[in-house]
């Protein structure tokens, strides 16, 4: 299979973010309820798999442009509906429910919100990769570059390994700058395999590859239902590389033209923050009638995801307000 296929790409956006939505309603049920070592071994796969996915998928159709145009864009794409929805969030804590609340003081939310970005943390670093790989654009070899990818990448793997390792931070995470770094091997993994044209190894030792990452998922689950192992960031790294390529391999045998499943892929950044406002809303109203179980858990999640497509479908259509959500042409 061509990966670089764009029906494809957006195939395993649409998985990732359906993996997201999924887990966080996973995890917000897992907080309210007592849950058995198989609930809590599925949430670790999905959560080890899916947001790292983003970012390969993001690295790998990242390429060298104009780099103002190209980071006004991301602004506009990214920033924007950031902002947006980060105002929302701290409304809807202060006038509605205290649900995204991280601090008791209205100026401390704000700086939580904004300066750490912890209301939404993927747009922050998100936005960072992109700013940081406008610096590679300078290197014009390609060995050059090759090299120089795979060394950044072994550098904030390591670095990210040892902080999580000792529990301590080096550098303040102010704009998800600790959350960046953990996260840029995966952005970088994707702009390698792009940049390289080596995506065809994948295919070429496929069934090797399909042995192995067998071995570590298998094996990982395992040591995660007995809870032998706890989940630290360089078994993380090895899951999510293993899964991913397993959803590859998924891929490749969907039908052609799953337009809702392209739908899912395109606005998969708005569904993401879309995601946390009707996680709360439908639990809190299902809740208030029914007693929720791992079944209404799945139907929250899909409820959620169609409300997600529909609000984008109707915010695309509305001038000015699209550009907020960033959804305008």
């Amino acid at each position: 299979m061509k990966i670089k296929n764009n029906e494809k790409i957006d195939y395993l956006k649409a998985i990732a973010i359906i993996l997201v939505i999924l887990g966080h309603s996973m995890s917000y049920y897992s907080k309210m309820s007592d849950v058995s070592n198989l609930y809590r071994l599925i949430q670790t796969l999905i959560f080890s798999v899916h947001v790292p996915l983003f970012f390969v998928i993001s690295g790998f159709l990242c390429h060298k442009q104009d780099k103002r145009k190209f980071i006004n864009k991301k602004i506009k794409r990214i920033l924007i509906p950031f902002i947006t929805f980060t105002v929302l969030k701290l409304v809807y804590s202060n006038v509605i429910s205290g649900e995204f609340v991280h601090s008791s003081n209205f100026l401390m939310q704000i700086v939580d919100a904004f300066l750490f970005g912890s209301l939404y943390w993927f747009s922050y670093a998100i936005l960072l990769m992109y700013l940081i790989i406008c610096l590679f654009w300078n290197i014009k070899e390609t060995k050059k570059l090759e090299k120089t990818i795979i060394i950044v990448g072994t550098v904030a793997m390591i670095y990210s390994i040892i902080i999580n390792i000792f529990n301590i931070s080096l550098i303040p995470n102010i704009f998800q700058i600790n959350k960046t770094i953990q996260y840029f091997p995966y952005f970088l993994f994707g702009y390698y395999l792009n940049v390289s044209n080596k995506i065809q190894l994948l295919d070429k030792y496929k069934i090797s590859l399909n042995i192995i990452t067998t071995i570590v998922i298998l094996t990982c689950s395992v040591l995660y239902y007995k809870n032998i192992i706890s989940d630290c960031l360089p078994i993380k790294y090895v899951l999510a590389f293993s899964l991913m390529f397993v959803l590859k391999e998924i891929v490749q045998y969907f039908p052609k033209n799953l337009n809702f499943l392209k739908k899912i892929g395109l606005y998969s950044y708005q569904l993401m923050l879309f995601d946390s406002f009707y996680k709360v809303i439908l639990f809190t109203i299902i809740g208030h009638f029914l007693n929720i179980n791992v079944l209404f858990v799945v139907i929250i999640a899909i409820i959620n995801l169609l409300l997600g497509v529909i609000s984008s479908e109707i915010v695309k259509r509305i001038p000015r307000i699209n550009t907020l959500f960033g959804l305008d042409n």
